[in-house]
């Protein structure tokens, strides 16, 4: 993928993709979206002190402006979902996936 780091593959069912700085993840998540493939914007996934665990937050609505960097959440990034898809599945979403990243 153009410009992203890719992290954790070998820890499980998931891995996590940093975007470039400034990348709108939002806007990637819904290209993604158009084009058949399911990714999570790391902004949904939020850390709460208080409660001392992760808690995600589900977008009911069409991703909203003002998530991830642009609201001081840091770096963007995307959360991918590996476990149940088939190697050519995968193969397929990585290619549009990083079309997707791309057209930012």
């Amino acid at each position: 993928m153009p410009d992203a780091t890719p992290m954790g593959v070998s820890a499980g069912q998931n891995v996590l993709v940093m975007l470039p700085a400034g990348a709108d993840e939002e806007a990637v998540v819904r290209r993604a979206l158009d084009v058949g493939v399911r990714v999570y914007p790391l902004a949904g996934f939020l850390w709460t002190a208080d409660e001392n665990r992760r808690t995600r937050r589900v977008h009911s609505d069409p991703p909203s402006a003002g998530v991830g960097e642009a609201a001081g959440r840091g770096r963007p990034g995307l959360i991918l979902g590996y476990g149940s898809v088939p190697a050519d599945r995968s193969r397929y979403g990585i290619r549009q996936l990083s079309r997707c990243i791309a057209d930012r």
